[in-house]
């Protein structure tokens, strides 16, 4: 029996299914890894600007436990001098739920910094008050 018989009577394997195919050009790839890298790179750049452009911005500074029917919440609102905001606090319970929310409203300051206390009732013993978000009004 020739080789070329032997060759031809031996099953082959479907190239597809075995990786077979010709490999991803070395030059393609490294151009696909670095439109990816840059398109990444430019939403860091716009998210980090937005969120440094934002109007107000707030800081917790600590919260005091009262009873179980209130808690109050001591934070920092940053934002330009003149200008007002609204803050919504939540008061959340040992398993992380909202057992409380109130608004807030910040007057105009001479400053830049305006620290505020607010108490927020609760339906039940809270274990930490947050401010949940501030915008400008």
């Amino acid at each position: 029996m020739s080789d070329n018989a032997a060759d031809a009577a031996a099953p082959r394997r479907p190239q597809e299914r075995y990786g077979d195919r010709p490999a991803l050009p070395r030059r393609a790839a490294v151009l696909a890894v670095g439109v990816v890298a840059v398109g990444f790179l430019a939403w860091v750049v716009w998210a980090g600007l937005g969120a440094a452009s934002r109007d107000v911005r707030w800081q917790d500074v600590g919260y005091d436990v009262v009873d179980a029917t209130e808690v109050e919440v001591t934070f920092d609102v940053i934002k330009a001098p003149g200008t007002s905001a609204r803050c919504t606090l939540t008061a959340l319970n040992a398993g992380y739920a909202t057992v409380g929310i109130s608004s807030v409203d910040v007057g105009p300051a001479d400053g830049d910094v305006v620290r505020t206390t607010s108490t927020v009732r609760t339906s039940e013993l809270a274990v930490t008050g947050v401010v949940d978000s501030c915008e400008a009004t």
